[in-house]
């Protein structure tokens, strides 16, 4: 009921590492997974790329990487920060830290929250959710080892039935 596709591996492609992944389903149907390219180092500046992978089958195969940041970059800024449309981190408590991407589901408008399903149970950072057309739940999230949470940016699809739903 979940199945796992990396889409993007640090040190390849002719990236030093991928960060900070968003995905969205477009008018059409067609999936958008973006994240950032970063050339040189894991640093948050410096020689950066945005890049994007398109699917038209809901998520199962995908586009080759294509570089966008010319045509979504202005000229003049000299920094931009990308980042997932929505997200939460838990900074304190017995779960903070970027361990264990779990995915939870609530049926009352957030009162309780009963469902959660561990995508990842090592290092794990920034997440972005999407639905396809047929209803599959899309993640799209960073997560590694033991010592570096961004080794990969992975796709998680989760049928419905896998939240209860």
């Amino acid at each position: 009921m979940i199945e796992k596709q990396t889409l993007f591996t640090r040190g390849e492609g002719g990236y030093h590492t991928y960060r900070i992944p968003a995905i969205l389903t477009a008018k059409t149907g067609t999936l958008l997974a973006v994240c950032e390219g970063r050339r040189d180092s894991g640093s948050d500046t410096g020689n950066i790329d945005l890049l994007l992978r398109r699917s038209e089958d809901q998520g199962t195969t995908w586009s080759e990487a294509i570089e966008i940041t010319a045509s979504t970059k202005q000229s003049e800024w000299t920094w931009y920060a990308t980042g997932p449309g929505a997200g939460l981190a838990i900074e304190r408590g017995p779960h903070k830290g970027r361990r264990n991407m779990t995915l939870r589901a609530s049926f009352d408008e957030a009162e309780t929250w009963p469902v959660a399903l561990v995508l990842h149970s090592g290092l794990a950072a920034y997440s972005d959710l999407a639905v396809a057309p047929d209803g599959t739940i899309c993640c799209l999230y960073e997560c590694g080892a033991e010592e570096r949470y961004s080794e990969q940016i992975v796709l998680a699809r989760i049928q419905p039935e896998a939240l209860g739903i």
